[in-house]
């Protein structure tokens, strides 16, 4: 594969584009919002430099899900692939709620940002102010993402395109993904706050729900649709299921190795929320009694300084679990890339990008 075409490079040049998609999209609502309440523009303003420091990863797999069929200028993608993103910072602005992260992507939180205006405002319970604006910050997100997936499926269906017919399940394609998101957030949160371990397959649904299902399967088959292919979702969604799992188990070893200036999160914040992960569940099964009850007293404890840390990686390491991982996501890699190239697509470029991105997401760094 030519450089210019690598993975990395086509989510840079695809970002690039979404960026300039919400931008002008967000402009527009946020004057329309502001005629209709005051606000409305800074609350725009918000959530689109919020949703700016992300990757824009699903806003570029619908792209790229249409381009494996040979319509890289199938109507409505833009304005879909900004939908993803508007859904992604809404889901986002709730986790660090639920997680109680102060920093998200190398700034304050949206409910952190809030709890400090609210603070200089003189209100009586800032936090408490701070998260209730948040939560409806999201809110605001997830229907300005329907708005956008609505108008898709009305313009395409109108334009009489083989993807019409496709177009008008998006919504209800894009509605039933994020339900299964929220039970699985719901599972998540319970994992944390309850004394009761999950087991891996338990952990491994809710990573299914959670991340793979949502942040690679329904993204790519949106811009299958979109290209009048919605006969490829299974196959679309076994990869997807694949790619996510690995995507979501290096998201974990990166939270628990990563550099915090890089990935823009506190170092150790899943052990402070005591997130009932595959590595803490693998962890756990294998630390002896004396490594235990000392795991024990750091998982859940939002105190613990940087050695904490260090000793849990440490130990992670030594009992082998980082290796083991390591090895079983470079299985499911290569199970994804066989799916890949044995799916029924048009674009050989488009499926080498594909090929090249599931590899990129065991090796990236944040």
């Amino acid at each position: 594969m030519s450089e210019q075409r690598s993975a990395q490079d086509y989510l840079a040049a695809r970002r690039s584009d979404i960026l300039r998609s919400l931008e002008a999209i967000s402009g527009e609502r946020g004057a329309e919002l502001e005629r209709a309440l005051p606000g409305g523009k800074e609350l725009v303003d918000r959530i689109f430099e919020y949703a700016s420091r992300g990757k824009m990863l699903r806003g570029s797999l619908v792209y790229l899900g249409a381009e494996l069929f040979g319509r890289a200028g199938a109507p409505g993608l833009a304005e879909t692939a900004a939908a993803m993103e508007f859904f992604q910072a809404g889901l986002l602005i709730h986790d660090d709620i639920m997680d109680r992260d102060e920093r998200r992507r190398g700034a304050p939180s949206v409910h952190a940002a809030y709890t400090e205006g609210a603070s200089a405002a003189g209100a009586g319970d800032p936090s408490h102010l701070g998260e209730s604006l948040a939560i409806c910050a999201g809110d605001v997100c997830f229907f300005e993402a329907l708005r956008l997936l609505s108008a898709v499926a009305v313009g395409v269906g109108a334009s009489g395109s083989s993807g019409g017919a496709a177009a008008a399940s998006l919504i209800a394609l894009c509605g039933s993904e994020l339900s299964v998101v929220g039970l699985a957030q719901m599972a998540d949160c319970r994992f944390g706050e309850l004394p009761a371990e999950p087991t891996e397959a338990e952990i491994l649904a809710m990573y299914r729900g959670k991340t793979a299902r949502y942040s690679f399967s329904m993204p790519l088959a949106v811009g299958a649709a979109l290209a009048g292919r919605d006969d490829t979702r299974a196959a679309i969604f076994a990869i997807g299921d694949l790619a996510g799992l690995a995507f979501q188990l290096r998201d974990d070893e990166i939270g628990l190795y990563g550099d915090s200036e890089r990935t823009g999160k506190v170092a150790g914040s899943d052990i402070r929320e005591n997130k009932k992960t595959l590595w803490r569940a693998r962890l756990f099964a294998r630390a002896g009694e004396e490594d235990r009850r000392r795991l024990l007293t750091l998982y859940g404890n939002r105190d613990i300084d940087s050695l904490d840390v260090d000793h849990v990686r440490k130990l992670t390491a030594a009992l082998g679990v980082r290796s083991e991982i390591a090895q079983w996501r470079d299985t499911m890699i290569e199970e994804a890339k066989g799916l890949v190239a044995a799916l029924d697509a048009s674009d050989e470029s488009a499926r080498a990008i594909l090929v090249d991105l599931v590899e990129w997401l065991v090796n990236r760094k944040y």
